[in-house]
């Protein structure tokens, strides 16, 4: 079966990578579920998820 990896990565405090894997069949379920997580007029959530980014309460949120 097909998958898709998904890489990110950042610099802060050293290099940290993330990756996350998966099944082709999955990924516009995957893509819809993570769309919802954006803020209004927000086009792209990379880095929601990180420790330092964002406030406390958005951190939470996600």
């Amino acid at each position: 079966m097909p998958v898709h990896v998904f890489v990110d990565e950042t610099k802060t405090r050293g290099l940290l990578m993330a990756a996350a894997r998966c099944a082709a069949d999955d990924v516009a379920v995957n893509r819809k579920a993570l769309r919802g997580l954006l803020l209004s007029g927000q086009e792209r959530n990379s880095g929601a998820w990180r420790p330092l980014s964002g406030t406390t309460r958005r951190r939470r949120s996600v």
